[in-house]
């Protein structure tokens, strides 16, 4: 807690000083209100070894508010919007991700289809490269991309639980030891892969 006192003013007509008193709070910065590595760990909903290594990434880790006897602590308000950060940048969504040719960070599959029909494109001869890969794109995001898609994204899904539930039926019924999808044809694993991606 802090007061900021202001110079004093007189006031019109008293002659008697006016004053003005701000008191600030803020009690996520209060020392119990502050959590250390594993609190950090726990608001983000990773394991603590997960955090990045403060010996090597520290660039990585949020700016701490205090240290204490354990090492740096953080406001609960900073470790939620870190923890907001690094699941944007660590997710699935972010793993599954990729560079266009443009630049931008699309899903693998769009990216691997772009750069498909972008070869083929360009493999008559007669267009450039950055010709190929402007007419690829609007293809490639048709293929898979939105509810008028060439690829009914929907339909496959569907087709693909039914082929992983039948898969595992079979082997309740031959009364196998154990679940497991290793012996999935490769078809489905294939297709099941696409669509992951």
């Amino acid at each position: 807690m802090s007061s900021v006192r202001p110079a004093s003013v007189d006031q019109p007509g008293s002659g008697r000083p006016f004053e003005c008193v701000v008191d600030l709070k803020a009690p996520e910065l209060e020392p119990g209100s502050l959590v250390d590595r594993a609190g950090l760990a726990k608001i983000a909903n990773i394991p603590e070894d997960d955090l990045p290594d403060p010996k090597f990434e520290d660039h990585k880790m949020p700016e701490p508010q205090a240290h204490g006897a354990g090492g740096p602590l953080w406001s609960r308000p900073v470790a939620g919007d870190w923890a907001e950060q690094h699941h944007r940048a660590q997710g699935p969504g972010a793993l599954l991700s990729a560079t266009t040719s443009f630049g931008t960070p699309q899903p693998q599959g769009l990216v691997a289809d772009h750069n498909r029909l972008t070869k083929v494109i360009q493999g008559d001869g007669k267009q450039t490269e950055e010709a190929a890969k402007t007419l690829a794109w609007w293809p490639a995001v048709s293929l898979t991309v939105g509810t008028e898609s060439l690829v009914p994204m929907s339909a496959l899904r569907t087709t693909l639980i039914e082929a992983v539930l039948s898969h595992l039926a079979t082997g309740v019924q031959k009364r196998r030891s154990g679940m497991w999808l290793g012996t999935l044809r490769r078809d489905v694993v294939q297709i099941f892969d696409w669509y992951v991606q």
